[in-house]
């Protein structure tokens, strides 16, 4: 079993946002020995499109330690599921941010 307490932050700049996640040692989640902390280190950089009104571009940098082997089959599950959410939660969070603004 593995798991990971990440800290996310999101910074608001002119020409877009730039979103920051990272693993981190909290108190309230220690490392359990029977459990594989995973190391997560992810940077983000969303704005609007400037050729597509409504569309957002988005780059993404992410360095991922699973701290093992994982079938390449699995990884691949794993690798679009994450993607497709964090795109998900991070295109909700900025209509809601767009929205608060108007």
């Amino acid at each position: 079993m593995r798991d990971s307490v990440v800290k996310v932050s999101v910074t608001d700049h002119e020409c877009g946002k730039f979103v920051f996640a990272q693993t981190v040692y909290h108190p309230a989640k220690p490392i359990q020995p029977d459990i594989i902390r995973i190391f997560i280190y992810t940077r983000i950089f969303v704005r609007p499109s400037q050729t597509k009104h409504g569309v957002l571009d988005y780059t993404d940098l992410t360095i991922c330690n699973l701290r093992g082997y994982i079938p390449p089959n699995i990884m691949n599950v794993i690798i679009s599921i994450g993607n497709k959410k964090d795109y998900e939660n991070m295109v909700k969070h900025c209509q809601e941010k767009k929205l608060e603004k108007e």
